[in-house]
């Protein structure tokens, strides 16, 4: 068994021993009246039971010495079977013991010949799949788990087996208390979890989900930040040198906010080519590994095409839109695009704060909130919540009104207006 630390729960002292002992199950009486035998085994107040293939009339049972009696015609046959399987069940203790794993459900397993699997190995080999299939991000946020597993472990072995209520529940005081994670980082982190264990099971590795019976912590919505359109104005007013990096900033931030909220990492892949007749189409990156991909079918408005024009004559030597990704490095392999639109949207941001701070913003701006800015706008100029929702290519409705309940207070102040 794995050995969490001692701070938990389920911290196992090094001495204690495993005991075995066999037992009879009436309450799993066959037609026959013929009872099974199973080997119990204990270590650390936990047991598991290994079902010894024996059915035998209860009289012929001892349960005091734990045996068959010399009354059953095949007891001789039937207890050096029991003698073996416990010398059996003994030697795998021992070793597991010596190897710092041993538990009740382990012995059990190997008895029955399942191979016992490293749950960390899995995670290592989930996260390069992930890569291999574009979704860099993903594994990133996969691997920050498994290192938050390595810190809650006094060792890199964690089986499948090891993983129950008891467990998450203590890896989840473990976020909270030791690491200080807050509640929506602890939801990610055991969502990603879950989909870990998702995806042994659909690949028939691990049978078991123990997220099927345990309740993930819940997701707590804050109040998400969003510009009114009086602010989006000062930004656009803002006397900015024309080329330099405030002014490239400014000029994605609001494409986005004209465009229903482009994401930064699909406005740092827009090509030349996704303008077709005075619209904006393109394949909305988050949606690219799922069973219905979504494009994005934009007509564009004037204050688009003034962007547009400027990169036009700035930069139509490249194929990318905007000079945001270095065009000299590999960009279709999916990890050096995705580290290099980090990097630029670090950069970004930054800025933002500044561009924020000259037009006398008290929000700390985002790239994000871009998207936030556009709900909030269609909202105040009375687009329905199905249009928002169809505009920003949510896959729920809760999605968008979730968005939509973060700028109740300005909509309500509008309705108020309107009343007297």
């Amino acid at each position: 068994m794995c050995v969490w630390r001692s701070k938990c729960s389920t911290y196992v002292p090094p001495n204690m021993k495993p005991s075995y002992t066999f037992i009879s199950r009436p309450d799993k009486k066959n037609k026959y009246s013929q009872i099974p035998i199973y080997l119990r085994v204990i270590y650390n107040r936990k047991k598991s039971i290994y079902n010894t293939g024996i059915k035998i009339d209860s009289k012929h049972w001892n349960e005091g010495k734990s045996e068959v009696r010399k009354s059953h015609p095949t007891s001789k046959t039937y207890n050096q079977r029991l003698e073996t399987l416990f010398r059996r069940a003994q030697k795998i203790g021992f070793r597991l013991e010596e190897d710092n794993r041993v538990s009740a459900k382990r012995i059990v397993e190997e008895l029955k010949g399942v191979n016992p699997l490293n749950f960390l190995e899995y995670i290592e080999s989930f996260c390069i799949r992930l890569e291999k299939s574009g979704s860099v991000r993903r594994s990133k946020q996969t691997k920050v788990l498994k290192n938050k597993l390595l810190k809650f472990l006094d060792s890199n072995e964690l089986m499948f087996s090891d993983i129950d209520n008891a467990f998450l529940e203590d890896f989840e005081i473990f976020l909270r208390t030791e690491i200080g994670n807050a509640q929506n980082t602890i939801n990610k982190d055991f969502e990603r979890f879950k989909m870990v264990f998702e995806d042994a099971k659909l690949r028939k590795i691990h049978r078991k989900n123990p997220f099927d019976d345990y309740k993930i912590p819940t997701r707590q919505y804050s109040k998400k930040e969003a510009l009114n359109f009086e602010q989006i104005q000062e930004i656009e007013r803002l006397d900015l040198v024309e080329n330099e990096s405030l002014y490239n900033t400014r000029n994605y931030f609001l494409f986005s906010f004209y465009n229903a909220g482009i994401r930064f990492g699909d406005l740092c892949r827009l090509k030349w080519t996704n303008i077709q007749d005075g619209r904006l189409k393109y394949l909305m990156s988050k949606s690219t590994h799922t069973k219905q991909p979504k494009w994005k079918n934009i007509k564009l408005n004037d204050q688009s095409l003034r962007i547009l024009g400027h990169y036009i004559k700035t930069n139509n030597d490249s194929e990318y839109i905007f000079p945001l990704v270095n065009t000299e490095r590999d960009l279709e392999n999916k990890v050096v695009f995705d580290m290099e639109k980090s990097g630029k949207n670090v950069k970004v941001n930054r800025d933002l704060k500044e561009i924020g701070r000259l037009a006398d913003i008290d929000i700390n701006i985002t790239f994000h909130i871009a998207r936030h800015t556009f709900a909030r706008h269609a909202a105040n100029m009375g687009m329905n919540v199905y249009a928002i929702s169809n505009a920003l290519a949510h896959s729920d409705l809760k999605t968008t009104q979730t968005y939509l309940n973060s700028f109740n207070e300005s909509l309500l102040d509008k309705e108020m207006e309107n009343l007297f």
